[in-house]
């Protein structure tokens, strides 16, 4: 079999090819072009696959550090020109001994569930890179160890760079929790590791544990990153002798001896600062990197004492050597690529976006003092690659819209990854400084940054554009020149003499474009070492040259922050006399000389640096001091501002409790774009963290059991300028919550909708399944006449990157499409937003539920709708076990819900048994149907009682009142039976006739509407809704029929809530639904079918006989006519309505 360790051999090439794809017929002929390329000098087809449509090619290049953007446009070109839609293609270098092997595919279109088999857009290349200096762990697996291919999907997950970051993300997590302890999931078995890494003396050890793993693994993979970049004569800017397997092996307490020198004594000082020891051997060959990353903070424990060039923390920062060596283990088997993959060019290594990856994932990580995921806490997740090219795409795209004459369609040839598309269009000078002009003016804030994957999306995107419309970076590096300092300008015109194009391109966006603000320290952290790693990948190492040729990295301390979003400066009250928040930084000089300090730190290096540090400090305090003392503000205000100003130091790892745009970023006028993956965290699951959001200034928009990302939009809002863009992905409850009503009229009120992406029951992220998430881009304005384009797709399963382009480009099967007017995207009061559009004349739809609001009446107006009981403590959990308030031997033992057995052993009298109720669950709930009898009863226990009556009862609940007592005590209900002494009660007892009287129940949540009816005794939780009636001239069996109608499942499912494609049947939702106004004779006919049916599904075999079910069926098919007919529907309609709901 083929050694893919070996310099390429076309024969043994072939043979592979041979045994790998069946059915290949190998023929070889030289391919004359019909075009000129740039770097390929000879193509030779060596064979195809019939079954797969797949072409093999050769290709010759001239360029021996393979340069993969102009290769991959080349290629793209080639087989495009041949009408070929896959391809395998081989790409050699004669000067080199190594090549790559490389999966090609262009997009495929949907049309009305006909696949278009070929259609030449959206390319995407995937590569192995192979020969002696590769790693080929990973190809001989996938290429060969898994055996020969059996169709072309199997070929593209041999090609999957998503299952090769799975496996390494897999061994790292394993050996984070090995470092931090913790338990962790070894094939089906649970695994307990004690902690390794041993930290001084501090307070929350477990917290600053898992914080100093993360900033390990995260700075050692950024030096695995630079031992990959090497100069002409191949040496690396850091060797393997002190960063390798056998580098651990050769040094004793590796930690303190290489890894500690590498960070803190070597990359963050020049040569001739160093001490001794570290400024000769191996270590003398690392250049200086600056850029604050290793600049060693207390969390750091680094602590040289003059003369001694160890740490004082040798003994008591301890980790384990193996460690060491278990991890480089892992990391020498793994290709390295310090090239950021690209949404349409991957290579099958690892690459710099797996240091956000393994960032993100490293959160979902138990915490192994509370249990809990970091990531459950903070609602993070990782935004996967296609999601990000699109947001910043689009946001780009709009953004450039507004501000140049260029027209959309050469916009969108420019800005997508799409390249087949970029030689129809030429662009004039004018029209490339519009473009230039306008990029370089932009402000660009992801207010979640995470660990930057939208900052760098944004700055891959720009860099991207740029390269297309000023290849030469003439117009680029012109304008950059006007308007920087003496220091930029050097390097600048350095590194264009080098024809280093792309790193200046790079400078300049990061200096002036990308900013970013994370709560998290870590993430911060993460952010600023993708932007390091950025620009180390375009800088040209040179042996000879001073500092190998290596330009200091950029300090971003006052690029990414880590600071809360969601809480501002204090607010003055505007009625007062005293100056209004935008009047707070009026100093104008001191905030130049700010933004001046700002601007020379970018650059600044060693004792320069910290003098910058120092001026800036002296500066803000200053500041502070003339803001509080010359206004003159109330002692309060002026405490809380100095306060909160004080708190932020910019060069800590410190969080800030506050965020100002000009104070932390010397921005006043607000940003151009916004765009963000931002927390989802419900308000009910983390309350604490909503408690100091609703003290400041956005508490106008708090509302119960709304997420925190509502407040991210609102943020948006403000923050952006006037025509500023928008771009953010979120679940989708929002359009239509009953807690989201604030939100919606805030969009509606300050800005126009452009785009909207429902996934539906769709999975984006495979962490979060149970999740719906939607896309959402819109515009600070108001317009009424512009469109905005919706998407809802009906794809399930998790999300493939193909699937998501095709949704993204409007080219998905089983996805609806829609253009809706501005003035039709909100409806009525709450603002609900329809994507399909509210008004009666954008879809059929919307014509028939205006016949059902014809003459109706609310649900809401004609019944009582009640949720079910909630006793606060069903049983014991392991919750309960986990705070000490009882012993494990007691875990799911009944409190106020109990099961036969559990109900004998209180030995209950006559009387108590009078407040022993039946007990159902949701699930129990089917159309026209609830179970007669059930294994679990309630402890009715209410205030109104005299417990002393109930003495069996008392003293079973008597056992868990430490439990009991544990419960939240917010509501008044239960504020009441408690300053009477009633412990004891259930926490939400409700009105007994709800659970008595007549009634329809359904579940609060179920993919069909489901109404069932009852006249008996039926308790339940909170999880299910109880519709009484308010007056006597309403049959609840008339109202049951329309409620299960197929009619009304249409109402429920366009008009109602939604999670994903679950209805939401809660007493909003419910309230809302309208019941056609008739007489009681006209509600007869409903009744007599209702009562047919109710015969049926009240016998005990009714699940078990098809015979009453299929007579059920079809009650409730005449049921729909009636229903039909009562609203005057049409057969076409009706046709409409049965599609639907089948």
């Amino acid at each position: 079999m083929i050694d893919f360790k070996k310099p390429y051999d076309r024969i043994d090439f072939e043979t592979f090819l041979k045994w790998f794809i069946p059915d290949t017929v190998i023929k070889t002929e030289e391919i004359i072009p019909n075009r000129t390329y740039s770097l390929i000098r000879k193509i030779t087809k060596i064979g195809k696959s019939e079954a797969l449509d797949l072409n093999l090619y050769e290709l010759e290049h001239e360029n021996e550090h393979d340069p993969r953007v102009t290769l991959s446009k080349e290629s793209f070109a080639l087989i495009k020109d041949y009408g070929v839609h896959r391809a395998l293609i081989i790409f050699k270098n004669k000067k080199s001994l190594n090549y790559r092997f490389s999966l090609i595919t262009f997009g495929s279109k949907w049309e009305s569930g006909t696949k278009i088999e070929k259609e030449f857009s959206n390319p995407r290349r995937f590569s192995f890179f192979l020969g002696p200096d590769a790693k080929v762990n990973t190809p001989t697996k996938f290429l060969i160890s898994k055996d020969k291919i059996m169709d072309f999907n199997d070929l593209k997950k041999r090609f999957s760079i998503e299952v090769v970051n799975k496996e390494f993300y897999k061994e790292i997590s394993l050996l984070f929790i090995k470092l931090v302890g913790g338990t962790i999931n070894i094939g089906k078995k649970k695994t307990d590791f004690k902690s390794l890494l041993k930290l001084p003396s501090i307070i929350d050890k477990s917290q600053a544990c898992l914080e100093f793993a993360v900033r390990l693994i995260g700075r050692i993979l950024f030096c695995w990153f630079l031992r990959e970049k090497k100069s002409q004569v191949g040496l690396s800017l850091i060797p393997k002798e002190l960063l390798s397997l056998e580098a651990v092996k050769s040094n004793e307490n590796f930690y303190h001896t290489i890894l500690e020198p590498i960070f803190f004594e070597v990359l963050n000082k020049p040569v001739k600062s160093r001490i001794d020891d570290f400024s000769k051997n191996s270590f003398s060959s690392v250049p200086y990197l600056n850029g604050g990353l290793f600049y060693p903070q207390n969390d750091d424990f680094y602590k040289r004492n003059n003369g001694d060039y160890q740490s004082q923390y040798r003994n008591t920062l301890v980790i384990p050597d193996n460690w060491f060596k278990d991890f480089f283990k892992i990391l020498e088997t793994y290709n390295f690529t310090i090239d950021e993959n690209t949404s349409y060019d991957e290579e099958l290594s690892i690459d710099p976006e797996m240091l956000g990856r393994i960032f993100e994932n490293l959160l979902a990580e138990i915490n192994p003092e509370t249990g809990e995921s970091a990531r459950k806490s903070t609602g993070s997740y990782y935004t996967p690659r296609v999601i990000v090219d699109y947001m910043v795409d689009e946001s780009i795209l709009l953004y450039l819209k507004q501000q140049t004459k260029v027209k959309e369609n050469k916009l969108k040839a420019m800005i997508t990854y799409d390249l087949v598309d970029d030689s129809n269009f030429t662009y004039s000078l004018e029209e490339k400084e519009q473009i230039i002009n306008s990029l370089e003016s932009l402000k660009l804030l992801d207010p979640a940054c995470g660990s930057g994957a939208f900052p760098i999306g944004a700055l891959q995107k720009i860099v991207f554009i740029l390269q297309q419309i000023d290849p030469d970076g003439k117009l680029w590096f012109k304008k950059q020149q006007l308007k920087t300092s003496p220091e930029i300008r050097r390097i600048i015109q350095r590194e264009f003499e080098n024809q280093n194009f792309d790193y200046i391109r790079k400078l300049g966006i990061i200096r002036e474009n990308i900013y970013g603000i994370d709560i998290q320290p870590i993430a911060t952290e993460i952010s600023r070492l993708r932007c390091f790693l950025t620009l180390v990948v375009d800088q040209k190492v040179d042996d000879s040259s001073d500092n190998r040729g290596i330009e200091p990295l950029p300090n971003l301390d006052f690029k990414f922050v880590t600071a809360n979003s969601l809480i501002g400066l204090p607010q003055l009250n505007n009625s007062s006399d005293k100056p209004k928040q935008t009047e707070m930084f009026d100093d104008r000089e001191k905030i130049e000389e700010l933004k001046a300090i700002r601007e020379q730190y970018f650059t600044a290096s060693g004792i320069e640096r910290e003098q910058l540090k120092s001026e800036f400090i002296e500066t803000q305090k200053q500041l502070i001091f003339d803001l509080v003392s010359e206004h003159g503000y109330m002692s309060l205000f002026k405490a809380e501002l100095t306060h909160k100003l004080s708190s932020w130091e910019p060069f800590s790892h410190k969080s800030a409790e506050w965020f100002d745009p000009e104070w932390m970023f010397g921005i006043k006028d607000g940003f151009n774009i916004i765009i963000a993956n931002p927390p989802y965290v419900g308000e009910k699951r983390k309350k604490e963290l909503f408690q100091e959001i609703k003290k400041s200034t956005y508490k106008k928009y708090y509302q119960k059991r709304m997420d925190m990302y509502y407040f991210f939009i609102h943020l948006a809002l403000d923050l952006l300028n006037e025509n500023g863009v928008s771009s953010f992905i979120t679940t989708n409850y929002f359009i239509t919550a009953t807690n989201a009503d604030k939100l919606r009229r805030d969009l509606k009120t300050r800005s126009i909708l452009n785009k909207m992406i429902n996934f539906n029951e769709l999975k984006i992220f495979e962490s979060a399944m149970g999740q719906h998430n939607m896309i959402i881009i819109f515009t600070k304005k108001i317009a009424d006449y512009t469109s905005v384009y919706t998407c809802v797709t009906q794809q399930k399963g998790l999300a493939t990157h193909d699937l998501l382009q095709q949704i993204l480009t409007s080219k998905a099967s089983n996805t609806n499409y829609y253009k809706v007017k501005q003035s039709d995207i909100y409806d009525g009061d709450e603002c609900y937003i329809r994507l399909e559009g509210a008004g009666k004349d954008d879809n059929y739809m919307n014509k028939i539920f205006e016949k059902l609001k014809i003459n109706n009446w609310l649900l809401g107006n004609i019944c009582n709708i009640d949720s079910g009981i909630q006793t606060g403590i069903d049983k014991v959990t392991n919750k309960h076990i986990e705070k000490s308030l009882i012993g494990k031997n007691h875990l799911n033992n009944g409190v106020y819900i109990l099961n036969k057995d559990e109900l004998s052993k209180i030995g209950l009298n006559n009387k108590e048994n009078q407040i022993i109720k039946p007990w159902f669950k949701n699930s129990d709930i089917k159309q026209y149907y609830i179970p007669k009898e059930t294994d679990k009863f309630l402890i009715y226990a209410t205030r109104d009682l005299n417990i002393k009556e109930y003495p069996n009862i008392f003293q079973h609940l008597k056992k868990y009142n430490t439990l009991i007592n544990n419960r939240a005590s917010d509501r008044g209900e239960i504020q009441a039976a408690l300053k009477l002494g009633k412990w004891w009660v259930v926490f939400v007892a409700k009105n007994k006739q709800i659970f008595v009287s007549e009634k329809i129940i359904c579940p609060q949540r179920s993919i069909i509407n489901v109404f069932a009816y009852s006249k008996d005794e039926y308790f339940a939780s909170k999880d299910v809704y109880f519709i009484t009636k308010k007056f006597n001239d309403i049959s609840l069996k008339y109202v049951l029929a329309l409620l299960n109608s197929k009619l009304y499942y249409c109402w429920l499912y366009y008009r109602g809530k939604r999670k994903g494609d679950s209805l939401e049947l809660y007493a909003k939702p419910l309230s809302e639904i309208p019941i056609k106004t008739t007489s009681i004779l006209n509600q007869k006919p409903f009744i007599e079918i209702v009562d047919k049916i109710l015969t049926n599904t009240n016998t005990s075999d009714y699940l078990a006989s098809s015979e009453k079910q299929a007579k059920v069926k079809d009650y409730e098919q005449q049921i729909d006519q009636l229903v039909y007919k009562l609203y005057g529907l049409t057969p076409e309609e009706i046709n409409i309505v049965e599609g639907k709901r089948n």
